[in-house]
């Protein structure tokens, strides 16, 4: 019973403990007892419920308990620690109750165990990736040291998704939708802040590259492939291969012919609006 698990040293039944890490045996807990604190990982701007989770859960239940432990203060209600999708899913669907497992140690363990999870389950998406890091390192006091190790990541990819929040909501939204990567974010940290909101704007409408936004930046000669193509059609149809090279296929059945195309592609190409940075 949930009076039983106040605190580690009087678990139920089937609880025990991780290292300094104290838990019960899963039991179900009411939805209004449940609050979310400076936990929410996988919470997105949106805060759309998952629908495959939902069907999911529809169908066989909440299979995976939620991870809570006791409020501070006056100890009334739970803290939810880890489960926020599956929370946010029971509440749709309307559920009173939900499995859990009530926790208690250090919020640095808490942590570790929570990264671990994710490490283990179903991948964050970049928006997540941003909340963990972010999460561990300024509500959890972890070290970006500490963060690099838990998540897998070297230090200044971890250093750099705790900064991505730097770059405003436009960003983070962009992040969510699937418009630009990590790498792009990265990327513009690296821009003059002036600049950042128009160079996300030209990001997602020419669909640069990373290495592209990056030479944009740096303020090199850098024209997208979506122009190159409009402007080269029909002469020739250009791909990019996967070292982000740009690659032409000119078409042509006999030398002058091929001669003429490329007086008109060139005659195109230096009509074609160069990516630079707005100052």
């Amino acid at each position: 019973m949930l009076e039983s698990i106040e605190r580690p040293r009087r678990l139920c039944r089937g609880g025990g403990s991780i290292g300094k890490i104290g838990f019960s045996e899963a039991t179900e807990l009411a939805l209004d007892q449940i609050h979310v604190g400076e936990w929410a990982i996988r919470s997105s701007l949106s805060q759309d419920p998952d629908p495959r989770l939902i069907a999911s859960i529809r169908q066989q239940g909440v299979l995976r308990p939620l991870l809570v432990r006791q409020n501070e203060g006056n100890g009334k209600g739970f803290e939810l620690v880890h489960g926020h999708r599956r929370l946010a899913a029971a509440k749709e669907l309307g559920l009173t109750t939900v499995p859990v497992v009530v926790v208690e140690g250090p919020d640095r363990e808490l942590a570790k165990l929570v990264a671990v999870d994710h490490s283990l389950g179903q991948p964050l998406d970049p928006l997540g990736q941003v909340n963990l890091a972010r999460c561990l390192h300024r509500n959890l006091g972890l070290t970006v040291t500490e963060v690099a190790i838990l998540i897998g990541k070297n230090k200044g990819y971890t250093s750099d998704l705790i900064r991505i929040p730097e770059l405003g909501k436009d960003a983070l939204r962009a992040l969510e939708r699937g418009d630009i990567t990590i790498g792009h974010a990265r990327a513009l940290l690296r821009a003059l802040p002036p600049q950042r909101g128009h160079l996300l704007q030209l990001t997602i409408e020419e669909s640069l590259t990373v290495e592209q936004l990056k030479a944009v930046i740096a303020g090199r000669d850098v024209i997208s492939v979506r122009q190159l193509e409009e402007a080269l059609f029909p002469f020739a149809s250009v791909a990019r291969d996967g070292d982000g090279e740009i690659l032409l296929q000119i078409r042509f059945r006999d030398l002058k012919e091929l001669a003429k195309s490329l007086d008109l592609m060139a005659s195109r190409i230096r009509g074609i609006r160069h990516l630079i940075p707005e100052s």
